[in-house]
């Protein structure tokens, strides 16, 4: 998990960076209240979570998670030279 390409059902599509320490924190707090094995055990759950905060940090959404999640048709890791270039910490 590190720069995301989220292809939504209406076509568009964004790209965010997840690994930052402001995605990953509330990442991993959200999980922790939300009562989410750690680890493997909800690594999807995790990964989906990470591109939403992502999402909510760049402003490009201001949906809740399970209604946004209802509007995501894939999200792709991004390769390296693919990521998008820009302020490395959103």
């Amino acid at each position: 998990m590190n720069d995301m390409r989220i292809t939504y059902t209406d076509g568009h599509v964004d790209e965010v960076r997840t690994q930052s320490p402001a995605v990953l924190t509330r990442m991993e707090e959200h999980a922790q209240l939300a009562g989410w094995k750690p680890g493997e055990a909800s690594q999807i759950r995790m990964t989906f979570y990470a591109a939403y905060i992502a999402v909510r940090l760049k402003r490009l959404t201001e949906l809740k998670y399970e209604e946004w999640l209802d509007t995501v048709d894939n999200v792709t890791p991004l390769k390296h030279e693919e990521a998008e270039t820009g302020n490395p910490t959103v």
